[in-house]
């Protein structure tokens, strides 16, 4: 759809519709407003992984735009009435637990959400990316209640800060095992909340034709908070050898501790976009130099560490050893669609192409283009 969109060749609109038609078989699940995680697209058949039964919250909750989208290029309102039940599901949901952090499974079968842990980092994190993108896309009020209200439940209950001189703020995880503590560990997947909080602020609060009666300074609150978290991320980047972040990063809980610490387990790095998507969306909403010159030194990193002399550019698997990354020949598909756009798209000098970007666009979670059309 992004490409249509951007190119208008009608071949890609007819691939869109027939790739739409075999995915929306997802949601032939028991519970009909829960979709399956598996679909084969030849059968057309859906079910769940061989492993479990549940599906992430994140993978039913992200697919509402490009299904919204599809809908409203083809007038055919099915793909965005089966996708956004369960927006709609997951909304009751919440109205009936009166909490607005959601565990990170959800079954297909019964619709129900399972004890599970609470995060915003893998299985999770897009539900609270698409709550207000899906907002900025059709301005239906509850996605924007649920929005404002998860970022405060969020800042109250998993957002912590290390005791040591650098004062590194973390959004951590609460266990199923320990409901009343927070984890201290973060995903680099959950650097991108600067990016969104960043835009929430941008179309609610400096925009003259914003529409929405939440407050200023909720918005204001917003980009504080993404400003801190960016700065964690940045930390994340420029305290391992190399300059590149782990998958994962552990904070420490008192002053005997590191601030910031790596497992065994967590030391790879996927070459993914969601610092320097944020990077994108603070520089250019802010023009504050100082997230391009982060920008120039994750870029130098991926060039030294991770560039193939033939060509292309690998997963690693160690970023704490320069002279043992111990490359893993392998280069995931958003390394293109994410990450190098949004480090090309961070150094754009074209002001008018961004705004058009920033003003008339949202980006999906996959970095891909779709108009908004309020």
């Amino acid at each position: 759809m992004s490409a249509y969109h951007i190119s208008k060749e009608k071949i890609l609109l007819e691939k869109a519709i027939d790739l739409g038609q075999r995915l929306i078989h997802c949601f032939d699940s028991q519970s009909k407003t829960v979709p399956f995680s598996d679909v084969n697209l030849k059968s057309r058949l859906s079910k769940s992984p061989a492993y479990m039964q549940e599906s992430s919250l994140s993978e039913v909750s992200s697919v509402q735009l490009e299904f919204r989208d599809l809908s409203r290029e083809t007038n055919d309102k099915s793909y965005e009435e089966k996708s956004f039940a369960t927006s709609k599901h997951i909304h009751e949901l919440i109205q009936k637990r009166q909490n607005y952090l959601l565990p990170m499974y959800i079954n297909p079968f019964s619709g129900n959400l399972m004890s599970s842990t609470i995060t915003l980092g893998a299985r999770a994190d897009s539900y609270y990316e698409y709550l207000y993108k899906q907002y900025a896309q059709t301005k239906i009020e509850f996605l924007l209640d649920d929005y404002i209200r998860s970022i405060d439940a969020i800042k109250n209950r998993l957002v912590a800060k290390t005791k040591g001189e650098r004062q590194l703020l973390y959004i951590g995880e609460i266990l199923n095992t320990d409901p009343q503590s927070i984890h201290p560990k973060m995903d680099h997947l959950v650097c991108f909340l600067s990016g969104t909080l960043a835009l929430g602020y941008y179309h609610e609060h400096l925009l003259p034709f914003h529409t929405s009666n939440i407050s200023n300074e909720t918005f204001i609150d917003h980009l504080k908070l993404a400003e801190e978290l960016a700065r964690t991320c940045h930390y994340m980047y420029n305290l391992t050898e190399t300059g590149l972040a782990p998958e994962i990063g552990h904070f420490g809980i008192d002053d005997k501790q590191e601030e910031f610490y790596i497992k065994p387990r967590d030391t790879h790095n996927l070459l993914r976009p969601e610092f320097v998507e944020s990077l994108f969306f603070l520089y250019h909403i802010t023009g504050n130099q100082i997230y391009r010159d982060w920008g120039v030194q994750v870029f130098n990193a991926f060039q030294q560490y991770t560039r193939i002399n033939t060509g292309g550019y690998t997963t690693i698997d160690d970023v704490r050893h320069p002279k043992k990354v111990k490359p893993k020949d392998f280069m995931e598909s958003f390394w293109l669609a994410e990450t190098l756009k949004y480090l090309y798209l961070l150094f754009m000098d074209d002001h008018n192409i961004v705004r058009k970007l920033l003003n008339n666009y949202i980006f999906n979670t996959e970095g891909h283009i779709l108009p908004r059309r309020i």
